[in-house]
């Protein structure tokens, strides 16, 4: 069952083709920007047991070896938020480092799976909107007939 998302602060469902593109057409430049914001976002989801620091995140992606390391780092901090929320695991560290060999197709597939926890957390489940639904008014004899 999932709960409801921890933490106040704003997380955005974004494009992950428009991040692609974005850093593409910024020479990566914007890369760096949305993977610390993809850091925090993440950190978020998890309420207080994930702390992310962000000083050092860009620059582990511009160190080769170390960005895979930091790439898998950041698979992983999903996939306890979604083990968390009881949500199905669907980021691995090993799929992140794969895809960043095919034109740079990791930030597609984790701000894909970040869109997806993100709104299956604010997605209220099934047995919360069935307790909050008003209960139907009994049929009259004007509505029947």
């Amino acid at each position: 069952m999932a709960s409801s998302i921890p933490s106040t602060r704003e997380r955005k469902i974004r494009s992950p083709w428009g991040i692609w593109w974005l850093a593409v057409v910024t020479f990566s430049i914007y890369y760096f920007v949305w993977y610390v914001k993809i850091n925090k976002d993440v950190a978020s989801l998890s309420g207080d047991k994930i702390l992310v620091g962000t000083g050092g995140l860009w620059f582990s992606q511009m160190v080769p070896i170390a960005s895979w390391i930091s790439l898998a780092n950041s698979s992983s901090r999903l996939t306890q938020v979604q083990a968390s929320h009881d949500l199905p695991v669907a980021s691995t560290g090993g799929m992140m480092i794969l895809s960043s060999f095919w034109f740079g197709s990791h930030i597609r597939y984790l701000q894909r799976r970040v869109n997806r926890t993100i709104e299956a957390l604010e997605t209220p489940s099934q047995s919360t909107v069935a307790q909050r639904s008003p209960t139907p008014l009994a049929p009259t004899a004007e509505a029947a007939g």
